[in-house]
C-alpha cells in the first residue's frame, strides 16, 4: 500500500500534463492554447494521471473551439481512452456537455467521409466503443439523465440500443431504473427490437414496477379500537397515467416480456403483487391470465406475496380474475390466507373472509397440520383469532398434526396476555372449540412442539463444555428478565406515588374550592362557567389517577406464574391523562377567581400552560423510544 502511494504522489512530469496547457483547455482560453502548441506540438500527445488526453480535458469542460481545433491538428485523438477506456465522447455524455458531443460526432462523420454504406459505418465506430465497464456512451448520457444527448446518439447510431454493459444492462432498463421514462420512450421509439434486460435476470418492466410505483404507507398505532375493526394499514399505490401508457407500449414492443423471470423466480406480476399495484396486476392478468399460477423459485406464487404484505386490493383482483388462483399452495401447503395470518394482516385477513373464493379455504391444513387459525393462535394475533372464532365457517375442533387444538395453543402460549386468552378461549368454546385429548388428560403431545411447551428437546451426546455453555446462556437470559423486571416494578411504584399525590390533591381541591364558601354551605363562584368547568377537570383528573391506583394495586394480587402482566401503558396513559387534567384545573380556577377582562388572568394561564406542555414537547420523543425498547 504505501509504496502505491509513493508511486501516485511522484509522477514523472513526461506521464502528467502541463499544468498551463491543462488551465487553458479547461478555461478556454484558445488564445494561450495556439501559442503553447505552436511552440510546441509535441504538447499534443500529452496525458493526464488518469490517461486523459487534451480532447478528454476539453469535452469534460465544454470548449468546443479548443477540441475543434485538437481534432483538426490530431484526428485520430478522437479514439484515444483513458485508463478506464472512455473515450472523449464518453465524458461528454456522461457530464452532459451536448456541444462537446454534437462536435465529437461530427468530426468522426467528417473524418472517414464518404457515403457508402461502408463509411457510414466507420462513421459509427466512436459511438460504439464500449469502456471497461462495456458502457456506451449512450448507458452514461442515460445513467446520467442527459436526455438530448441520448437522443442525438440514438439518432446518429440506432443500434445503441441493442447494446448491454457488462453486467447485462440495455439502455432502455438504465432509463427506466434510473426513472428516466421521457428517455425511455425516446428508447422505445427505435425500429429495431432494442434489448431490454438488466442486471439479475431482470427486466424493464421489473425496473418500472420498483422505480415508479409510489407507494405511501401510514401505520396505524395500536390501540384498542383495532381489536374490535381491524382497522387497516392505508395503503395509497398508484400509477400515474403516463407510466401506464409507457408500460402498455412495453407490453406491446415485447410480448413475452411478463413471462420472464429474475434470477429470483419472480415475475413482473410477483413485484407488482408484493408492492400492491391493483392496475398493474389488473393489467398483467388481462394480458395473460396463465401468470397468476406461476410460481417463484421457492415455490411462491404472487398471491402469496400480496398476502404477505396485506395487499387487500390486489387479492380481490385475483379473485376478481382468477378465482381458483386462490387455491394455490406455496411449498408449506399454505393457501393465502394461512400467509395473511401468519404475518398479521389483520384487515386483508378481514376482507379475505368476505370473499368466496378464499371463504372455503378457512378450514385447509398446511404441511403441518395447522388451520389459519392455529397459525393466529401460534403467532398470537388476538384480532385474528377473535376474528375466525366469530366466523360460523371455521372449525374450532380440528387439531394440527402435534395434537393441538387452537384452545390448547392460547392456553400454552405466552404471547398473549391473561386477558386475551380469557375471552379468546370463551369465545372459541361458545363457538365449540375443544381441548385436545392429549391436553385434557395431560399425556404427552404426539411431537414436542418447542414454541409452545417452551422447552428445549436434550440433544443426544451434549458434552460437558456445550452444557456449561448452555447453562451460561439460560443464566445470561434469567438475568436479563430480572433485571427487566426490576426496571418495571420500580416504574410502577414510580406511578403508583404520582398518582396517589395527585388523588390527594385533588380531592382536597374538590372541597376547598376557589373562592370559598357562603354562609349556607353554598359555593361561592358556583354559577361561573371557569368554576364549573373547574370541578369537571378536577374530577377527571381525580378519577384517571384513582383508576391508576386501582389498577396497580390489582395487579399485585396475581402471582408471577398467573399469566397476568403488568399493564403498564394503560397506568402510564391514566396517570399522565390525570396530570393533564389538573393543570387543566389549576388555569380553570385561576380564572374563576379573577376577572375575565384581567391581564394577569391570561398571563396566569400562559404561565402555567408553556411551563406545562415545552417539556411534554421537549420528552415526545424520548416517550416513542420508550414505547419502541418497552413494547
Amino acid at each position: 500500500m504505501e509504496s502505491q502511494k509513493s508511486t501516485s504522489l511522484q509522477i514523472p512530469l513526461s506521464e502528467s500534463m502541463d499544468s498551463e496547457l491543462y488551465q487553458c483547455v479547461s478555461s478556454g482560453d484558445y488564445n494561450t492554447f495556439l501559442s503553447l502548441i505552436n511552440s510546441n506540438p509535441s504538447l499534443l500527445h500529452q496525458t493526464t494521471v488518469q490517461n486523459n488526453t487534451l480532447l478528454h480535458v476539453a469535452a469534460a469542460f465544454n470548449q468546443t473551439s479548443i477540441a475543434e481545433e485538437i481534432t483538426r491538428l490530431r484526428p485520430s485523438i478522437l479514439y484515444a481512452t483513458n485508463l478506464k477506456e472512455d473515450t472523449a465522447l464518453h465524458l461528454a455524455a456522461r457530464l452532459g456537455r451536448f456541444q462537446a458531443a454534437e462536435h465529437l460526432i461530427k468530426c468522426a462523420a467528417k473524418w472517414h467521409g464518404g457515403d457508402d454504406l461502408e463509411a457510414d459505418d466507420r462513421n459509427k465506430e466512436l459511438l460504439r466503443i464500449v469502456n471497461v465497464e462495456k458502457d456506451t456512451a449512450l448507458h452514461d448520457a442515460v445513467r446520467n439523465g442527459h436526455g438530448e444527448i441520448a437522443k442525438l446518439l440514438v439518432k446518429e447510431c440506432p443500434e445503441l440500443v441493442m447494446y448491454a454493459n457488462g453486467v447485462e444492462e440495455s439502455p432502455l432498463f438504465v432509463a427506466v431504473e434510473e426513472d428516466y421514462l421521457e428517455i425511455a420512450q425516446e428508447i422505445l421509439k427505435v425500429d429495431l427490437n432494442c434489448l431490454y434486460g438488466g442486471r439479475d435476470g431482470a427486466n424493464v418492466l421489473h425496473a418500472i414496477i420498483i422505480r415508479t410505483l409510489k407507494r405511501y404507507t401510514q401505520n396505524l398505532i395500536e390501540t384498542p379500537l383495532r381489536v374490535y375493526l381491524a382497522l387497516p394499514v392505508l395503503y395509497v399505490n398508484h400509477f400515474l397515467p403516463a407510466v401506464l401508457d409507457f408500460i402498455e407500449k412495453v407490453l406491446n414492443k415485447f410480448p413475452n416480456i411478463l413471462i420472464e423471470p429474475d434470477i429470483y423466480g419472480w415475475l413482473p406480476l410477483h413485484y407488482a403483487a408484493y408492492l400492491g399495484s391493483k392496475e398493474l396486476v389488473e393489467l398483467i392478468l388481462n394480458h395473460k391470465p396463465y401468470m397468476a399460477y406461476k410460481k417463484d423459485k421457492k415455490g411462491v406464487p404472487a398471491l402469496h406475496l400480496a398476502a404477505q404484505e396485506g395487499r387487500s386490493a390486489v387479492l380481490k383482483t385475483f379473485a376478481k380474475l382468477c378465482p381458483d388462483s386462490c387455491e394455490l399452495l406455496d411449498s408449506n401447503d399454505r393457501t393465502a390466507l394461512h400467509v395473511a395470518v401468519a404475518n398479521r394482516q389483520a384487515y386483508a385477513v378481514r376482507k379475505m373472509l368476505e370473499l368466496g373464493s378464499f371463504r372455503n379455504l378457512v378450514n385447509q391444513k398446511d404441511i403441518h397440520g395447522n388451520t389459519p387459525l392455529h397459525v393466529a393462535a401460534i403467532v398470537g394475533d388476538y384480532v385474528i383469532v377473535m376474528m375466525l372464532a366469530a366466523n360460523g365457517s371455521v372449525d374450532k375442533k380440528i387439531m394440527n398434526k402435534d395434537g393441538f387444538t387452537t384452545n390448547d395453543i392460547i392456553r400454552l402460549n405466552s404471547k398473549f396476555s391473561w386477558y386475551e386468552k380469557s375471552f379468546s378461549i370463551a369465545r372459541l368454546e361458545f363457538n365449540g372449540a375443544l381441548r385436545g385429548m392429549e391436553q385434557v388428560l395431560a399425556r404427552k403431545t404426539r411431537s414436542n412442539n418447542k414454541l409452545l411447551l417452551g422447552k428445549e428437546e436434550p440433544k443426544a451426546n451434549v458434552t460437558e463444555q456445550e452444557t456449561s455453555k448452555s447453562a451460561i446462556v439460560l443464566n445470561n437470559k434469567s438475568s436479563d428478565q430480572l433485571q427487566k423486571s426490576q426496571i418495571w416494578s420500580e416504574l410502577s411504584d414510580a406511578n403508583l406515588v404520582v398518582a396517589t399525590i395527585i388523588a390527594t390533591v385533588t380531592f382536597s381541591a374538590a372541597f376547598q374550592v376557589p373562592g370559598g364558601y357562603q354562609s349556607d354551605g353554598m359555593a361561592v363562584l358556583r354559577k361561573e362557567k371557569y368554576f364549573r368547568l373547574y370541578l369537571i377537570s378536577d374530577a377527571l383528573s381525580f378519577g384517571f389517577a384513582a383508576a391508576s391506583m386501582f389498577v396497580t394495586f390489582f395487579t399485585g394480587l396475581f402471582g408471577a406464574n398467573s399469566g397476568f402482566s403488568y399493564p403498564r401503558r394503560w397506568v402510564t396513559f391514566l396517570t399522565g391523562i390525570s396530570v393533564w387534567f389538573m393543570v387543566f384545573a389549576f388555569m380553570l380556577g385561576t380564572s374563576a377567581v379573577m376577572a375575565e377582562d384581567s391581564g394577569f388572568a391570561g398571563l396566569a394561564r400562559s404561565v402555567a400552560c408553556v411551563s406545562f406542555i415545552w417539556p411534554v414537547v421537549f420528552l415526545g420523543a424520548v416517550a416513542v423510544n420508550w414505547f419502541t425498547y418497552f413494547p
